[in-house]
């Protein structure tokens, strides 16, 4: 691909964001940090980064009309990037093995979506999700080490329970989460409001050289309901479900070997700091967990969004939520990911469409 088709439908990812190997020069990034002054109403974490915009060679590429994920593989420290086309509903991904430059900018084929796209780390491949142009919500896995560019992963498929009679579909973007593992989804429904998740356990077929797969359970109706897809996340082997409603961030936790409570959660604090149409998104590292959403318009900014976190640390619970320290505002939901010893945070600018990312605090 050349780079004006690069430009036209994605970004290309600046060097310095080749996150998978801070572990190897932890000493060195932390020196490279800017961190952003702390103020009353919107406190830096520690290691918080600027807003910087995604680039390569000093050129900021356009992005998508929706948020990019991206995914980070703990076990063999590989992560790609992937995100909707800025002009088509294409998808389009990036790959970089642990230790080596960023791969090339690939389309992925035969895959359209109206929604962006969700990813995960899992073994030692990465599954990768979207809603289809029908709804249906279809997966491709390079699980069982088939490289990281676009043709080594399988072809789409759709995620399919009852034996393979009933297609699970969704009018947003899904969630996916790697436990023990295996991988959950979860999904708002095509009809309703309702948040369902189903999980997936890998084969193959024709022996281990075969084509990966996933086997797929019946999908559990939730007690959560929500006008936006949910948030997932897998803090120390239990699972923690997000999602939007009542005007703040309600979560619910499902135990090793139990089920979903018919209970709910709310974030503390979270009540009165959501709006917008973006779907909340979480990650968890050690005994951190953090969860992004959008937040009250601005018209200072063109109405555009702010940008609220929580974070959980394990043995004190929640924090108060907190406005971006930059307090930067966009249209689309923000993503947050665990990458080694970093959580980050991706968004699209407000005024200029532009991808970018932060590191939001450092372990």
């Amino acid at each position: 691909m050349d780079a004006d088709a690069c430009r036209k439908e994605g970004f290309m990812l600046k060097s310095r964001w080749r996150w998978a190997a801070v572990a190897a020069t932890c000493a060195m990034a932390v020196s490279l940090l800017v961190v952003v002054p702390a103020s009353p109403a919107a406190a830096a974490y520690f290691g918080e980064t600027s807003w910087d915009a995604l680039d390569s060679a000093g050129d900021s590429q356009p992005s998508s009309d929706q948020a990019p994920v991206q995914a980070y593989n703990s076990g063999n420290r590989h992560q790609i990037w992937v995100w909707r086309g800025e002009t088509s509903n294409r998808i389009w991904m990036q790959g970089q093995y642990y230790g080596s430059p960023l791969g090339p900018i690939q389309q992925i084929p035969n895959a359209q979506t109206p929604s962006a796209p969700a990813a995960v780390g899992v073994q030692n491949g990465f599954v990768i999700l979207h809603r289809g142009n029908d709804n249906r919500i279809y997966y491709a896995t390079n699980v069982g080490y088939r490289g990281i560019s676009a043709d080594n992963f399988s072809q789409w498929l759709p995620i399919t329970t009852n034996n393979g009679t009933h297609f699970i579909t969704t009018s947003d973007t899904p969630a996916i989460v790697e436990i023990g593992g295996r991988v959950v989804v979860a999904y708002r429904g095509e009809t309703s409001s309702r948040i369902y998740t189903v999980d997936g356990s890998f084969y193959f077929t024709g022996g281990e050289a075969g084509e990966p797969r996933i086997s797929w359970s019946n999908n559990v109706a939730t007690a959560a309901y929500s006008s936006v897809g949910p948030g997932l996340a897998n803090y120390a082997g239990t699972l923690y479900l997000f999602w939007r409603e009542f005007n703040a961030i309600q979560f619910m936790a499902r135990f090793p070997g139990g089920g979903w409570p018919n209970g709910r959660n709310e974030i503390p604090g979270s009540a009165g700091r959501v709006g917008g149409s973006g779907r909340p998104s979480a990650a968890a590292n050690g005994q951190y967990m953090m969860v992004g959403w959008l937040g009250y318009q601005s018209a200072a900014n063109d109405n555009a969004h702010s940008i609220w976190r929580s974070r959980f640390i394990g043995g004190s619970g929640w924090e108060a939520p907190q406005e971006d320290a930059n307090r930067w505002h966009t249209y689309r939901s923000v993503t947050v990911v665990a990458v080694s010893v970093y959580f980050a945070m991706l968004m699209i600018g407000a005024r200029d469409r532009i991808i970018y990312d932060k590191v939001v605090f450092r372990t």
